[in-house]
């Protein structure tokens, strides 16, 4: 069975660590520094003027380039079987969630010891989103119970009712001292 809702949001991810990357690199005109906007920060903040460096542009930007980079290697794993298996497809694809979710930790760290104000509910919500985007992809993947499971499930429902029962009917029944069902041994 296709899974749908699985390529969908790891082509959205793809794309949006790519844009990220290229934004950051290629942006250099633009009035932001380094394409922090899209997280909605103001870039009038002087405290983001380290991340305007050659050398932390090209680290951030390296940093959603790998990331991108990971999550088109899980959507080539998942629409071509045969290039991998499906342990290899779910091992790149957690490994494409990790390292998203260290990046963003990442700057959610450098941005909160710069003292940027408004950083950690942006980030939050963008962490909240990838972890959403997680949860769904692994509920997807979840097997569907087979109908020997259904049986399974059914028989011992069917034990625990009747166990029940007969603990319920057997607190009704006088006894001569407080063991009963082979709990102790009468002396």
């Amino acid at each position: 069975m296709p899974r749908i809702l699985t390529h969908f949001l790891v082509f959205h991810w793809a794309v949006v660590l790519s844009l990220m990357a290229g934004l950051i690199v290629f942006g250099g005109d633009l009035p932001d520094i380094a394409g922090l906007h899209v997280f909605g920060l103001d870039s009038a903040d002087g405290r983001l003027a380290m991340m305007a460096l050659p050398g932390a542009r090209a680290l951030i930007s390296g940093a959603f380039a790998l990331c991108a980079i990971f999550f088109w290697w899980a959507l080539c794993a998942g629409l071509l079987p045969s290039i991998a298996d499906d342990r290899a497809a779910d091992d790149v694809l957690r490994l494409a969630f990790s390292a998203t979710a260290a990046l963003i930790t990442a700057l959610l760290a450098i941005g909160t010891i710069a003292g940027v104000e408004g950083l950690f509910s942006v980030m939050a919500a963008h962490f909240a989103a990838l972890a959403a985007s997680f949860v769904a992809i692994r509920s997807e993947q979840l097997p569907k119970p087979s109908a020997k499971d259904e049986e399974l499930r059914n028989a011992a429902r069917v034990k625990a009712a009747g166990a029940s029962a007969t603990v319920g009917l057997a607190q009704f029944t006088p006894r001569r001292d407080a063991s009963w069902a082979g709990w102790e041994t009468e002396r």
